[in-house]
Formats: C-alpha cells, structure tokens, sequence
C-alpha cells in the first residue's frame, strides 16, 4: 500500500468508532473541486511500511477502527491483504471509494476484509464525466452500487460541490434537479430506497483544490443544501444533510 498521509484520530469518519485514517496515494479521478490535491501527487514522500504497521500496533490501544481513503483506494494492488492485516491486529476497516472498481470492492466485501463501505455518487450519469473531471464509465459505478447494495454495513453520498457545467465553460453547483435525477438513478440500479444517504456540503480550502478556479466558491449555500435535502429525501427517505 502507498500511503501518502495519515490522520492519527477521528470522530467522525466511522460512526461511533474512533479511527485513524490513511490516505493512500493516486487517483483514476480528477473532480476539479477535489481536496486531495497533495496527496495525488505521486512524487511526493510516503510513509514508510514498517513504521507504519508498528504506529498501527500502537494506535489499537485507542482507535478501533481503520478508514482507507485517498485518492482512490481500490487502486492499490495489495489493498486486500492490507486490509486482511488490519482485521488480524483487531481493527475493523472502513473503506471510501468512488465505486470506479467493482471488481475490487466485490472482492473485499467476500473475503470479509471491510466492515463498512462508503461509496460517493457524484453526480446524476449525465453529468458524472463533468464532475470527476474525466471520462467515466458509468456500468462500472452502476456495478459498484449493485454490489454494495447486498452489503450490510454501507452508506452513499455526494457532496454538493463546484463544476464544469454543461458547456464545460460556466461553473456552478450541483442543484436540486440535478440531485433529484442521481436519487432516481440510485433507486433504479439498486432497486431500493432504503440506502443511507449522506449530502455533504462542499467548504473550499484556498491552495488546496485541484482547479483553483473552484476556490472561488466558500462553500455550498445554505438554501441550496436543503432544497436538495428536501426533494431527495422524497425519492430516498433515509437521506441526512452531513
């Protein structure tokens, strides 16, 4: 595993569990409004293996879970036996993808190797290529929601962030009718309603984004954050603003 940075403590990022959090280097997506801008650079220094594992030996006294967060996780060849190893030490593991690799994810849900999954739906299909800033195959996420849906312990979400709209010149935010179209689409691969669905307000970080033509925007307005709520929560009840 290449893991470029850690977080030694986390609240929030498994519910009720403690975790540390790892993000791995590198990802197949460039979402112009992304966050991870340092850590998908992959010239940069990464945390050396050994140490690593003796910090997570140490760390079990006061964390109970692991989450595998990047960049894209999935990417990483041995994330299975990374993941197996962590189980083994006594922590339980939370992965966060982008649902780009449902081969993976099938894998790691079969073999028992994560205890939670946390998959972003980034836009509706007619939009998804804007959003994550390259070519998306759709069947792929279509795939990865299919997958995850036969799991127990799993949420959605998509954070209501900045982009190249559909002249891919003008720049705006997801809105309601946009998220209206993404919940339908979720219902009707998933055949379900009952998904646990986070909307997360975007919050820029000056220098930090990959484009830097979306750090113009602070961060997602309040009315639009519940319009969004409001109408998907109709399509998907268990939707929660986060």
């Amino acid at each position: 595993m290449i893991i470029a940075d850690l977080q030694p403590s986390s609240f929030i990022d498994y519910p009720d569990k403690i975790s540390v959090v790892l993000f791995t280097r590198g990802c197949n997506f460039k979402c112009p409004a992304c966050h991870a801008k340092k850590i998908l650079d992959t010239d940069n220094n990464n945390i050396e293996v050994d140490s690593l594992w003796e910090y997570l030996k140490n760390r079990r006294i006061w964390a109970d879970a692991v989450v595998l967060c990047g960049g894209e996780p999935t990417l990483q060849a041995d994330i299975l036996e990374f993941s197996m190893e962590l189980k083994r030490i006594g922590y339980c593991v939370k992965l966060d993808t982008n649902g780009s690799r449902p081969d993976v994810l099938d894998r790691l849900i079969t073999k028992q190797a994560i205890d939670y999954a946390a998959m972003d739906i980034k836009a509706p299909p007619h939009l998804y290529s804007n959003v994550c800033g390259v070519e998306i195959d759709l069947k792929k996420i279509e795939n990865s929601l299919s997958i995850l849906s036969r799991f127990n312990n799993y949420e959605l979400r998509t954070t209501l962030a900045p982009f190249y709209g559909e002249n891919k010149k003008s720049i705006r935010f997801l809105d309601e009718i946009d998220m209206v179209s993404a919940a339908n689409w979720v219902k009707t691969v998933s055949g379900k309603t009952s998904h646990r669905y986070f909307i997360q307000r975007f919050i820029s970080r000056q220098g930090g984004l990959l484009d830097p033509k979306m750090e113009q925007f602070a961060e997602a307005p309040d009315n639009l954050i519940k319009k969004v709520y409001y109408e998907v929560r109709k399509i998907l009840p268990n939707c929660f603003i986060r």
